[in-house]
């Protein structure tokens, strides 16, 4: 049984250091025993701390409420349901204090967003675009979630129990294969809060007091 291909609208934005450059390959290519995949279709630079991505997600031979249905004519598949989401994250400065403080700590020396200016960056990176390259990683968190298998899109079965993807990959399709929205949209939040939760600096144990000045604020 051969694999299936999707084309996607993945191009760099216009105020990318490199517009115009194809940044993804043109296709992407899913198992056919996938009961749900996604995929990043695009992505947009909105402003200097803002980034917005265009989320895919592809039930083979099932079911996404609200999606749009496409039969397929290959082997076993029958159809694919469809549909695809915005995910826009924006970066801000914020204070968020953990613990009993009895006395208000000082945020004064805690950096904020303007603080990478004054980073040493790699040649690779493009000093107009670091935030957003950064935000991007968040807005496809999903993707992260799941394990890819000989080059194929991360696979997901439906939790009979919670209703939402968990990591598939066995080589038969599962029997739940109904996807609702609600599901889809805990998933990405789930996914963006595990991913920003990996990324932050753990307090040590004794430390019951912890202030964060970085926020993503969802659109």
């Amino acid at each position: 049984m051969g694999w299936s291909a999707f084309l996607t609208n993945m191009t760099r934005t216009p105020n990318s250091s490199q517009a115009g450059d194809k940044n993804s390959g043109a296709e992407v290519w899913v198992s056919p025993q996938a009961p749900l995949t996604v995929w990043a279709d695009d992505f947009e630079f909105v402003s200097d701390r803002r980034t917005r991505a265009t989320l895919v997600f592809a039930a083979i031979n099932g079911t996404i409420e609200g999606g749009s249905t496409t039969p397929l004519v290959f082997d076993n598949l029958t159809n694919v349901s469809s549909v695809a989401c915005d995910v826009d994250i924006e970066a801000v400065d914020d204070t968020l204090s953990v613990g009993n403080m009895s006395i208000p700590a000082d945020t004064t020396t805690l950096p904020v967003l303007s603080s990478i200016d004054n980073l040493t960056l790699s040649p690779a990176a493009s000093p107009e675009t670091r935030l957003n390259e950064l935000l991007l990683w968040f807005t496809i968190a999903p993707l992260m979630a799941g394990t890819s298998i000989d080059g194929t899109l991360p696979m997901f079965t439906n939790s009979t129990t919670t209703g939402l993807p968990l990591s598939y990959t066995a080589t038969t399709s599962p029997i739940h294969n109904t996807w609702t929205t609600d599901g889809l949209t805990t998933f990405i939040h789930l996914a963006i809060g595990a991913l920003a939760q990996a990324t932050t600096t753990t307090p040590p144990p004794s430390s019951l007091e912890k202030d964060y000045s970085f926020a993503l604020r969802s659109h």
